[in-house]
């Protein structure tokens, strides 16, 4: 199997898990004990357009910015979970080796965190001290998976036209 065949069959595979996960939230039942769709739809009810605004703006003039964001997501998740630990740099006197100064990180491009800090900054204007980074970085990711299967499918469309019948 080609790495074209593969990231297709990953990208569609996320954009059905996606799509199923979004059609069977009960939104009538939210519970923030849980994890929710729209959790911030409240308390930060511009989050989705913010971040959508960064990645999007950022996806234009740089694609790159793409697979970066999503290495990064991944980076974080992978160690004891989606905690935006990945994010945290080196502070002056700490004693501990942080994970973004990691071996396994010094790979991930300084724009994928250029991204997720600029998308906070423009979250914090409106609605300050509500929305974790750890939240935003998954935000950010889903948004580029959204942008990059756009992407394909209007480059090459005779390979998608099984999605849409």
């Amino acid at each position: 199997m080609s790495l074209s065949s593969s990231i297709l069959i990953l990208l569609f595979s996320t954009t059905i898990t996606t799509c199923l996960s979004s059609e069977t939230v009960n939104t009538s039942m939210v519970h923030h004990r849980f994890l929710t769709v729209d959790y911030y739809a409240k308390t930060c009810p511009q989050l989705e357009q913010i971040v959508a605004f960064v990645t999007s703006q950022n996806f234009k003039v740089s694609p790159a910015t793409a697979p970066a964001t999503i290495r990064l997501f991944f980076h974080d998740c992978f160690v004891q979970g989606c905690d935006g630990s990945i994010l945290i740099s080196m502070k002056p006197g700490s004693m501990g080796l942080p994970e973004k100064e990691s071996e396994d990180n010094q790979d991930i491009p300084a724009y994928a965190y250029q991204i997720i800090e600029k998308a906070k900054a423009m979250v914090e204007v409106k609605c300050p001290g509500v929305v974790s980074c750890a939240d935003i970085l998954a935000l950010a990711a889903r948004d580029y998976i959204h942008l990059v299967i756009l992407l394909l499918i209007l480059s090459y469309p005779n390979c998608f036209i099984f999605i849409f019948f």
